[in-house]
């Protein structure tokens, strides 16, 4: 998962961070929210692109999205309970565009969510998957 996320988007910024929290339940709680709930959905997002592009670099290009608008969007001045608010807010919101995604591309009531038939999310054939992640769909 990346062990070094929790060095540089937790430890490394917590004492500013942190604002009147104490600093261990602040580094508990900003963890947890990152790595149970931003950083999945994000993968998820990032998965689905590539599977669907096949393409390393549209995936390279989606991290540095995140990290940019992270670093450029996101509130300059912001800490303790507030940025902790802030963050269950971006991870229900990107766990929203993976919702929203899931439900357009596979309605409830469709025969197969995928289209190797197996309504998962691996082919019907997994001797494919050396084939490239564009060329199944």
């Amino acid at each position: 998962m990346g062990a070094w996320h929790l060095l540089t988007n937790d430890l490394w910024a917590a004492g500013v961070s942190s604002g009147g929290l104490p600093l261990g339940l602040f580094v508990a709680a900003n963890g947890f929210l990152f790595l149970v709930g931003q950083l999945p959905a994000f993968r998820v997002l990032m998965v689905w692109v590539y599977d669907r592009t096949g393409s390393l670099l549209v995936a390279m290009l989606m991290h540095a999205s995140l990290v940019f608008s992270t670093f450029v969007l996101g509130p300059a001045v912001i800490a303790g309970g507030a940025l902790l608010v802030y963050d269950v807010g971006l991870a229900i919101g990107i766990w929203a565009v993976v919702a929203a995604l899931a439900k357009l591309l596979h309605p409830p009531g469709s025969a197969n969510a995928y289209p190797g038939g197996r309504g998962a999310w691996l082919p019907s054939d997994p001797n494919s998957w050396h084939e490239g992640a564009g060329s199944r769909w």
